[in-house]
């Protein structure tokens, strides 16, 4: 059977009234690349619909987007928060906790690995430019398939074991970054900032988080397909 990996739109209200859904396809197409079937998966508006589609689902990839709500996190609003999607938010925090429980892997992408932090119990950064401000640029106005600085993964991680311990030219546009690990979660790449640029779970088969977009480099740069590989592959074992 195709592994089947939901992914969760954002949302956009049309007048502020009708909800319609944004996904940019290059999430789905770097699934099907490597054989997996992307789900797009609607609001749910209750717990049981949520488990039911858990239930369809062997894989979870959680894409970018808006900021995540500060309360998520335990801290009011700073400076330079961006525009927030709770609902979405509240969605995907759901999944999250239902997936890690029935142990299926889990991707985080750039504000993935943001709501991943802030679900399992970490903390973010709510502006990097004033919260951090030795950090590098890591926001960039080029384009998606630019590749703008090194991360340098830890060598004993399940994430340089898939993909290689060499450092990794990636893309970078965002201006969030995770502050404070959650509990079980371990840091397995760093920009020469500092910042931490990908984490795992040490106690679940698959979830990772990866603050770079590797969905735009995977048809130019086969370590960034080989994490969607190891990903697709990993619902399978």
């Amino acid at each position: 059977m195709i592994p089947r990996i939901g992914i969760i739109p954002s949302e956009v209200r049309t007048l502020g009234i009708e909800r319609t859904y944004r996904l940019n396809d290059a999430y789905a197409q770097a699934i099907q690349a490597v054989g997996g079937l992307p789900l797009i998966l609607p609001y749910a508006n209750n717990e049981e619909n949520v488990l039911a589609m858990v239930d369809l689902m062997d894989g979870l990839l959680l894409t970018g987007g808006a900021d995540v709500a500060p309360r998520h996190y335990g801290e009011d609003p700073k400076v330079g928060l961006g525009s927030i999607e709770e609902e979405r938010d509240e969605q995907e925090i759901r999944f999250i906790h239902a997936m890690m429980k029935m142990s299926k892997p889990i991707l985080g992408i750039c504000r993935g690995m943001q709501i991943m932090a802030a679900a399992r119990g970490g903390s973010l950064y709510q502006d990097l430019e004033r919260e951090m401000p030795f950090a590098m640029g890591h926001s960039t106005e080029a384009n998606k398939e630019h590749r703008s600085h090194r991360v340098y993964l830890e060598p004993d991680s399940r994430l340089s074991r898939m993909i290689g311990k060499e450092p990794l030219w990636v893309n970078s546009r965002h201006h969030q970054g995770v502050k404070r690990l959650p509990q079980r979660f371990v840091a397995s790449a760093y920009s020469n900032d500092g910042l931490i640029e990908a984490m795992e779970a040490i106690d679940h088969p698959f979830a990772i988080g990866v603050q770079w977009h590797p969905e735009n480099l995977f048809a130019i740069d086969e370590r960034q397909m080989m994490l969607f590989r190891s990903f697709v592959n990993a619902t399978k074992a």
